[in-house]
């Protein structure tokens, strides 16, 4: 390999291994401990979402959790029977293990629920079936990254986005 090569691959690696770090970088990593607020008693598998929805993390079987996420971002933490919470990362102490204690949630009384039949239910279900399905065409679009270096001009060629109609 001629030395104008490979310092122009040195120079390629470094600046892909500069970019990757930059997207790692902007995330804090947070770890800590998901309780019963009345008890203490750890809450396994409490999810982790972001207030739009995308999910994160979840907790283990001692309640433990570990992710990471950006410090500009609400965190919504939510386990089955308790309430849940919403969680600023940026007022968490850095580096600190964190203790999130959750409500339990208010047990709701059977006949305040409306009682189906399985024929019932069934027949709805089947009403409603069309309603379930797109029957118009549907318009996706999709973003994919495509990146080739062409060694002989040093030039990285990329293309970016897809339309695709059914």
């Amino acid at each position: 390999m001629t030395q104008p090569k490979r310092k122009t691959m040195l120079r390629s690696t470094f600046l892909a291994w500069f970019i990757l770090f930059g997207f790692f970088a902007s995330a804090q990593e947070f770890r800590g401990l998901v309780v019963n607020e009345r008890t203490g008693e750890p809450i396994a598998f409490a999810g982790f979402t972001t207030e739009a929805g995308y999910p994160l993390s979840a907790s283990n079987r001692e309640g433990e959790f570990r992710l990471c996420a950006d410090d500009l971002q609400k965190i919504q933490v939510s386990a089955p029977g308790f309430e849940q919470q919403f969680l600023d990362p940026s007022a968490w102490p850095e580096g600190q293990r964190q203790v999130i204690a959750l409500k339990e949630a208010e047990a709701y009384d059977l006949a305040d629920f409306e009682k189906t039949t399985g024929r019932e239910l069934m027949h709805r279900v089947f009403e409603k079936a069309a309603d379930a399905y797109q029957m118009d065409a549907l318009e996706l679009k999709g973003f994919f990254r495509e990146m080739y270096w062409l060694p002989e001009s040093g030039q990285l060629l990329m293309r970016q986005e897809a339309t695709v109609t059914t």
